[in-house]
């Protein structure tokens, strides 16, 4: 063990014991200096790098990568096309005397012919993802339409997966914060774990491929979102990380632990894109969180903040982002660049502009914008205004109250593959904005438990 890692794992019992350990999403930035510096924490908390090969010591287990059924399909998406479909299961690693094991399932071109010319050989896509009637719904949504339209090689796995006698992990996944607490080990942590699954991944691809190596998009929903750019820190064939859904914010004046495992803690560490791909009604996180969380990043994130969803997977946006990104990642699809937002309000207008720059076509530019009434901002609905192309910017105007809130989106299609980026909510207003519930956070506002 390194002795940054030991130094820490007494520093973590001593909070555990003294009731220190902090909220995940307390607060603002706690310094406006620069955000981007957790001087405290870097100097006693190990960062991704780091714990790898302690992982890949300790826990890591050779994959034992099976196939369970191989066959040649006709294309839902393109009808004319023929794809390899290949599922399959692996092992990633062994932690509290159970293996974890991963169902997945590959779709590839069944004439891979031009996956190996070498501006193509390797290239492979991985989504982390859930198992059977879930992991379906992704294959059909996200690895089907990404394989069939961008014709590289796609795995929709498991992760974190099952146990060997079948049962979920997903609803165990509190035996790593037991195992923590247990051994004061800060490497288990689902965003740790969930990215030795994606290296596992990557091995397995690999292997199944036969290649030396592979270079890969990877990403997911919550926390298979947050663990793909841990995977990037510790992995260099990791091409671009896709974080779906998790606000997680922590100030850079903490040493929480979890930080280990917090993107802008260990930025250095990643070499690779990162796209955030976010909802406005998130569950059991602050809102705002993505917006502080982007303030502490030197590289910023491509973002897009789907208005009034949820906590979910489900969206026709996501599916069309996510084979966006993958596009952008290995054939260089162009994404607009939105900048210098900015308001301005006059008389009983509040009048919102912004620049938007690059080479795919722009489909449509909206401003978004919500009040609410709610601390929580719980099942806020945000409304859509079209921003008019004035020449070398975008405008609109909103007359009566200023928003609580607003952001800018834009629509625009290149190499023939449809997707969106949007900026962060942006706050206008001093309306209150507390946590939500962490547990009931993704249901409806006035839902309730009942006897």
């Amino acid at each position: 063990m390194s002795c940054r890692v030991h130094d820490f794992a007494s520093l973590f019992s001593m909070l555990l014991v003294c009731g220190l350990a902090v909220s995940a999403t307390a607060g603002a930035p706690a310094s406006d200096e620069d955000p981007t510096v957790f001087s405290e924490a870097a100097k006693i908390l190990p960062k991704p790098r780091e714990i790898w090969p302690i992982l890949e010591k300790e826990h890591v287990v050779p994959r034992e990568f099976t196939i369970e059924s191989d066959e040649i399909v006709t294309s839902d998406t393109d009808p004319s096309l023929k794809l390899r479909k290949v599922r399959a299961r692996f092992y990633s690693q062994r932690l509290g005397g159970k293996r974890w094991v991963h169902p997945c399932t590959i779709l590839m071109p069944a004439d891979n012919s031009r996956n190996m010319t070498p501006e193509r050989k390797g290239k492979v896509v991985i989504l982390g993802g859930g198992t059977g009637v879930i992991q379906e719904h992704e294959i059909a949504n996200y690895g089907e339409p990404i394989a069939a339209r961008t014709g590289y090689p796609t795995m929709v796995v498991g992760n974190p997966g099952q146990y060997e006698d079948g049962s979920d992990l997903e609803g165990q996944i509190a035996i790593l914060g037991q195992l923590r607490k247990d051994t004061g080990e800060v490497y288990y942590n689902m965003n740790c774990q969930l990215a030795v699954v994606y290296i596992q991944a990557m091995n397995a691809f690999q292997e199944f491929l036969g290649l030396d190596t592979v270079k890969a998009v990877i990403g997911g929903h919550s926390k298979r979102g947050r663990s793909a750019p841990v995977a990037a820190a510790m992995d260099p064939r990791v091409a671009s990380a896709v974080i779906m859904g998790n606000e997680a914010y922590f100030p850079n004046d903490m040493t929480h632990p979890n930080l280990c495992f917090y993107h802008p803690f260990f930025q250095e560490q990643v070499h690779v894109p990162v796209f955030y791909l976010g909802v406005t009604n998130e569950g059991g996180y602050r809102m705002f969180n993505v917006t502080n969380m982007k303030r502490q990043l030197r590289t910023p994130l491509t973002v897009h903040i789907i208005p009034n969803y949820v906590h979910s997977t489900y969206h026709p946006v996501q599916y069309m982002d996510f084979l966006m990104w993958v596009a952008h990642t290995f054939d260089g699809r162009p994404l607009s660049q939105i900048s210098d937002v900015t308001t301005e309000r006059k008389g009983n207008r509040t009048f919102f502009r912004a620049k938007v720059a690059g080479d795919a076509k722009v489909k449509v530019v909206k401003l978004w914008i919500a009040y609410t009434d709610n601390p929580r901002w719980r099942d806020v609905m945000w409304y859509d205004f079209l921003m008019w192309d004035r020449g070398d910017y975008y405008e609109t105007s909103i007359h009566g109250k200023v928003p609580d809130a607003y952001m800018i989106e834009v629509s625009d299609i290149a190499q023939g593959i449809s997707g969106y980026v949007s900026t962060v909510p942006h706050k206008l207003t001093d309306a209150p904005v507390e946590e939500r519930d962490p547990e009931f956070g993704y249901l409806p506002r006035f839902w309730g438990p009942t006897e």
